[in-house]
């Protein structure tokens, strides 16, 4: 049977050995006891890098994010919240991996208890590294006309959408082109005609040659009985202006001249210029359908006569400058009487 002062020998005795046990601990116990009464330490700021960053769209790019505590340390493992202030330029993912959508700029930020570092990200559009024209050749009569089309096409050869086109000739005397593309031929010679985009260029290249019209009408001069052919051969330039040379002839007599005039819509005007001679002038009527002119004749014998020519081969189209309606026109003409009908 354990007497009072036996208890109080083993309490002693365990106490001793409790502090015992305590002292050897302390230091191993001591870091513990400080760390579950230290708050962790504070975010100084965030910082995203590349800070600001220019890029075309479809592009990707990793952002890199350093959390700075107060003491000036790096710190780790903090939870981090990433977000876009424009995800229809470029979205970012739980990890700050940038996706760039389309032109424009957005604010990419990385938000971390409460702090938060941002990164600048402009988009721009993909660059434009050739234009292609087409057709590459072409070739027109004077006053016909040609659709140019032109593709933006990038490093791939893929054709580039919404890219603005801007049409040149190289020489508008020759072919003129309008702001969509459309070349028409002024007078003979080649032109290059040029589309380009963003600093890249393509071109096409265009031939046009002259509306030949060539014919030949005879007749009997009035004051003299002799009889005469008129031949011609002229080119008709897209404004309507007719140019060429001409020949009149007889039994015993040959000139050469000029003649010029002009064609609007269905009206011939024509002005022949021989030496020694006044000058002959014709204004008709064309009729394409029926391939007869009408109107008439003055000059060298020929006294405002009423005239029809009927003509070998098709009158071009009164809608001149109509791609297909105006070719080179061999023949020859006769006059006819419009009173008697009879040939003269």
């Amino acid at each position: 049977m354990r007497t009072g002062t036996d208890a109080c020998h083993g309490f002693k005795s365990s106490l001793r050995r409790t502090l015992a046990l305590v002292w050897l601990l302390g230091p191993a116990l001591a870091p513990l006891a400080a760390c579950s009464d230290e708050a962790p330490e504070e975010i100084e700021s965030i910082q995203l890098t590349p800070g600001s960053v220019t890029l075309v769209a479809g592009q990707t790019l990793a952002l890199g994010v350093t959390v700075h505590g107060a003491s000036g340390g790096t710190l780790t493992d903090r939870p981090i919240t990433w977000n876009s202030s424009n995800a229809a330029v470029a979205g970012v993912d739980t990890n700050g991996f940038v996706t760039t959508i389309a032109p424009g700029i957005t604010i990419v930020m990385a938000v971390c208890e409460g702090n938060f570092g941002s990164a600048t990200i402009t988009v721009i559009p993909i660059p434009v590294v050739s234009v292609v024209v087409e057709p590459d050749t072409a070739k027109l009569l004077v006053g016909q006309s040609v659709q140019f089309s032109a593709a933006a096409l990038d490093s791939l050869g893929r054709p580039l959408s919404g890219r603005s086109i801007a049409w040149a000739s190289g020489n508008p005397a020759v072919a003129s082109v309008s702001v969509t593309g459309l070349a028409t031929g002024m007078s003979a010679g080649a032109a290059t005609i040029t589309a380009s985009s963003e600093g890249r260029s393509g071109a096409g290249r265009v031939t046009v040659t002259p509306r030949l019209l060539t014919g030949s009408w005879s007749g009997t001069m009035v004051s003299s009985g002799i009889s005469a052919t008129i031949d011609y051969s002229i080119e008709e330039a897209a404004s309507g202006e007719v140019t060429g040379t001409t020949r009149f002839a007889g039994t015993n007599f040959s000139l050469t001249g000029t003649v010029k005039g002009t064609r609007t819509g269905n009206v011939v005007s024509l002005t022949s210029t021989f030496a020694g001679f006044q000058p002959y002038t014709y204004v008709g009527t064309v009729d394409a359908t029926a391939n007869v002119i009408t109107g008439t004749i003055n000059g060298s014998g020929f006294v405002n006569q009423p005239l029809r020519i009927v003509r070998i081969g098709a009158w071009p189209s009164a809608a001149a400058g109509r791609a297909g309606t105006t070719a080179a026109v061999p023949g020859s003409a006769r006059l006819i009487d419009a009173l008697s009908g009879r040939s003269r």
